[in-house]
């Protein structure tokens, strides 16, 4: 046992005491500079296809967000994509002109496209909070 407390006391005296605040400072100075990267938006959409794009059937206000219904083929029962997405203020919402809007930018008749941020419920319609929306018309007939 004595020789054990020695050898732990050797360290934290020694090779520890100098080591380990220098290896602990670096290694968070390393961790946020790969988080600086992360949800720099340069207002650019966002690479790939979007998860869905359709028409806005449904605005439904909820705290500091909206509850959106977007619809790939509107008005034909059971047919095309659609999901309920979540568009809140940190959803990045893209108006025409690709001018900056907010949430509240987003209403009944307009054409969208959406990429989801995280995780996508598989229901139907499937559901799921919104990184971006990008509105492609003011619903006059546009089709995806």
């Amino acid at each position: 046992m004595r020789r054990r407390q020695d050898r732990i006391t050797r360290w934290s005296r020694g090779w520890g005491r100098r080591i380990f605040p220098r290896l602990a400072a670096t290694a968070s100075v390393a961790w946020f500079v790969a988080l600086g990267g992360c949800g720099s938006d340069n207002g650019t959409a966002p690479l790939g296809e979007p998860f869905l794009s359709g028409q806005v059937t449904s605005v439904v206000p909820s705290g500091s967000a909206v509850i959106v219904l977007v619809e790939q083929r509107p008005g034909v029962v059971d047919a095309g994509e659609k999901a309920l997405v979540r568009v809140d203020d940190v959803t990045v919402v893209r108006l025409l002109n690709d001018q900056p809007g907010t949430y509240r930018s987003v209403s009944t008749g307009q054409w969208v496209r959406v990429w989801f941020e995280g995780a996508v419920s598989e229901s139907y319609p499937v559901q799921g909070l919104a990184a971006r929306v990008v509105i492609d018309s003011l619903g006059v007939g546009l089709r995806p």
